[in-house]
Formats: C-alpha cells, sequence, structure tokens
C-alpha cells in the first residue's frame, strides 16, 4: 500500500507540471514600459508560502522549478518565499519574519526548511513535500469560488496603486505584499550558491484591519506607502517586483480550529516569465521531476517520516 501511495503522489506531481489552458498570469515584462494602468482581479488561486533559506542545500534545488511551475499555473497558484531571520540567511527582512512569525502563532515548531503553507494549513515538510502541497492546492482550487471583488489597479509611471474589494468583517484582513525577484544576498550570510539572484523574497508587509486602517512592516522606509484604505503611494525602486494581495483571516483571530483558507488572492507581477516557450521545457521539467520522484519511490528513505529536511536548529 505504501508503494502503491508513493506512485500516487509522483502521478499528482506530474499532473501540476501539465501547462493549464487560459492560465496565464498577469504580468508585465520589466523590459516593457507600459503605459496607462495595470489591472489583477483574483480568481480561484492558492496561496502558497515557502519557508526557504540561502543556505538549504535542497531549497537551492527546488527553488528555481517552482518559478516555472508558478508561471504555468498562472492564476492558479501565488507562491511567496518566505526567509526567516537567523543570522544566516542572506536575504531574511523583517516583512518575512512577520510573515513566519503569523503562521508560528499555529505552529510553534515551524522551523524546518523547505517548509509549505498551503492557505494557512499545517506546513508540509520533506523530501516529498511537493507531492503533497499538490494534493493540497488541486482539493482547495475544488472550494473556492471563482470570482471576487477583490482586485488591484497599479500605475507604476503615474506612482499610485489601488485596491479593491476585501472583506473587511471583524477577524478578517486584506494582506498586501510586495515580493522582490532577482535579490542578492548580504555580505557575510550563507549561500549554497554563491551570488544567487532569488526569487520571490517578500520585503514589504501591509495589513488593512477591519476598520480600513493599514499597518505596514518595511526595512527602512516603504516603497508602498498608504494613503487612504484603498490607495497607495507607489516608489518601486526595483526592476522586478510582484504585488500580492489576499484576503484572509486577521493575524489577532488565528488559533487552533479556525478556518485558514483565504477569501481570494491575486498577483500582478514585474518580471520576465520564467517559461521561455510555453511548450519547449515542459518535458525537460517533467522529466527532471519524474527522475527525482521516482529515484524516491525506488530508493529507502533514509529521513524521519516527519521530515526529510530540517534546519540546522532541530
Amino acid at each position: 500500500m505504501e508503494e502503491q501511495g508513493r506512485w500516487t503522489a509522483l502521478a499528482f506531481l506530474l499532473l501540476l507540471l501539465l501547462p493549464v489552458g487560459n492560465a496565464n498570469a498577469v504580468r508585465v515584462d520589466p523590459d516593457t514600459t507600459w503605459e496607462g494602468v495595470v489591472s489583477a482581479t483574483a480568481k480561484r488561486g492558492v496561496l502558497v508560502e515557502e519557508l526557504t533559506a540561502t543556505w538549504c542545500e535542497v531549497c537551492a534545488e527546488v527553488d528555481p522549478y517552482l518559478a516555472e511551475v508558478a508561471d504555468r499555473h498562472g492564476t492558479r497558484l501565488v507562491l511567496i518565499g518566505l526567509h526567516d531571520d537567523d543570522g544566516r540567511d542572506g536575504v531574511s527582512t523583517a516583512a518575512s519574519v512577520a510573515r513566519v512569525e503569523r503562521w508560528r502563532t499555529l505552529y510553534p515548531d515551524l522551523a524546518s526548511t523547505p517548509s509549505f503553507v498551503v492557505e494557512g494549513e499545517e506546513p508540509i515538510v520533506g523530501r516529498d513535500a511537493w507531492t503533497d502541497v499538490t494534493r493540497r492546492i488541486l482539493a482547495i482550487e475544488g472550494e473556492k469560488e471563482t470570482a471576487s471583488d477583490l482586485g488591484m489597479n497599479l500605475n507604476r509611471q503615474a506612482g499610485w496603486l489601488h485596491v479593491d474589494g476585501g472583506v473587511q468583517a471583524e477577524n478578517r484582513q486584506t494582506t498586501l505584499m510586495l515580493l522582490h525577484h532577482g535579490r542578492t544576498a548580504r555580505d557575510g550570510s550563507i549561500e549554497v550558491v554563491q551570488g544567487e539572484a532569488y526569487e520571490r523574497v517578500l520585503i514589504e508587509l501591509h495589513v488593512r484591519n477591519s476598520t480600513g486602517a493599514w499597518t505596514s512592516t518595511c526595512d527602512g522606509g516603504c516603497m508602498l506607502e498608504a494613503t487612504s484604505p484603498s490607495n497607495f503611494s507607489v516608489d518601486i525602486d526595483l526592476s522586478r517586483f510582484s504585488l500580492v494581495l489576499v484576503n484572509e483571516v486577521a493575524d489577532h483571530a488565528l488559533a487552533s480550529g479556525v478556518n485558514t483558507l483565504s477569501d481570494a488572492v491575486v498577483e500582478l507581477a514585474v518580471r520576465p516569465s520564467a517559461v521561455e516557450d510555453p511548450n519547449g521545457h515542459r518535458w525537460t521539467l517533467t522529466a527532471a521531476f519524474a527522475f527525482a520522484g521516482c529515484g524516491l519511490l525506488l530508493l529507502p528513505r533514509r529521513f524521519p517520516e516527519k521530515s526529510g529536511f530540517v534546519s540546522e536548529e532541530e
């Protein structure tokens, strides 16, 4: 039965890698100067947050593939990289730390890398993590509505961002995140790959509560400054970035047994596509994961069942 389950897990992984029709993400090429407003409206997306690290060998192998997986699934998947402040990680930020602490409210032992938090559910950790992440993505998609009034309108040239919608009920919050694509590590930090450019790094966190007031977590001054419950002034000094907007349970309302699924999530990305050819790399990518997956299925496990890879603190 265990052997059958592991082959089933591999099948789920390959399913996620296949391209999906009409799944184009709201993305702007950074080499193109757009005129007017770029808009993004939430669809039936799933939020996946990965606890990763510059010193994590497994993360260095897996993370480059995740960028292509996310691009092939467009609005179905919003993927965020969280880097905790452990004294070794080279791209940790106050925003990432705040987001990790949010989930440690529910999961105090959250420390292993890579760990995947799918819509706030219990972290999925270890060698076979992504197959289980795939199962949850497919299951949660079926539970979500396909339409939402949550969205963003960005005019970078004019320097403003308008945030639409969001259920501002008691114990709910709207969260706006700024991600940096291509972030380099600080001097003196530990890297598996020296000089690596890290994708999806959370660098700013803005939370709107049920009264419409925003609180912000940034390193130094924020590039997004709230001017009203729905508007921001924008001074994003980055060539490649993403804005992620999610309506979710409030930080203060997190508790055991609370439903953590978001009402809606949307991403607006300014970066090149990780998929150079819509069809060209599919089989290379699938083969790579399949090869690795088959190896895991055929080789005996050498790690505890609860986790294939743990941080050095454990």
